[in-house]
């Protein structure tokens, strides 16, 4: 099942706007640490989620070399600091994390975020010949290769459905110490087509309270 350009929009505005978090200290304290929206883990879950479909299908979003060399730059350091680290509160003004903020500063330059990403994707699938596109393939494949980007790691379990892509519940268990309170006990997070929903099955942006859906008020919608 193909992408729509209503997905596409989605993921990619969702994708920029969490990389926009990372590199924002101020939303950080304000979010991570004083619990005024998801916490880090939560945080990293919407980034990977993301991150898998558009590392793997860059052409599709009119992603260009240099965008992604960058984006990769900034991935492959940031799965490093989360892999080690936990809490905002003991790592936000350290200089390790100060790079990350940094090289997500360079992706969003880098992407342009004040130009339509629609019409990027737009005008470069029109203005490629296919011999191109093929030329373009094998370079990604290449430097995916070369960088030997791992399976993103995910906090939780994910449970994918089984014939329609982009779709699943994200069972989290809750941690009582999580500054965001609807994170304290267990929640779930169910994404189909690439955008998240509500409990009432509503589109609404990955990164609000409304897309952590209480465990006992989870109705699955197929």
């Amino acid at each position: 099942m193909g992408i729509t350009r209503k997905e596409q929009h989605y993921i990619l505005k969702e994708f920029l706007r969490e990389i926009s978090h990372i590199s924002d200290k101020e939303y950080q304290r304000r979010v991570w640490i004083r619990g005024e929206g998801p916490d880090f883990d939560e945080a990293v879950c919407r980034y990977s989620e993301s991150a898998d479909f558009i590392l793997s299908e860059s052409m599709a979003y009119g992603i260009s070399e240099i965008q992604l060399q960058i984006l990769l730059d900034f991935h492959l350091n940031y799965k490093s600091f989360w892999d080690e680290n936990d809490l905002p509160q003991l790592f936000i003004d350290t200089p390790e994390w100060t790079k990350i903020t940094f090289l997500a500063k360079e992706v969003l330059k880098a992407f342009d975020s004040t130009k339509s990403l629609l019409e990027s994707v737009m005008c470069f699938m029109k203005g490629h010949l296919e011999t191109k596109l093929v030329s373009k393939l094998k370079w990604l494949e290449e430097l995916l290769r070369r960088y030997d980007i791992p399976i993103l790691k995910r906090l939780g379990t994910e449970y994918s459905h089984p014939t329609q892509q982009r779709t699943s519940v994200r069972v989290m268990p809750g941690k009582p110490y999580s500054p965001c309170p609807r994170q304290q006990n267990p929640y779930i997070v169910h994404i189909k087509n690439g955008m998240t929903l509500d409990k009432f099955g509503k589109v609404v942006p990955s990164d609000s309270l409304e897309a952590l859906i209480p465990s006992d008020e989870f109705v699955y919608r197929d």
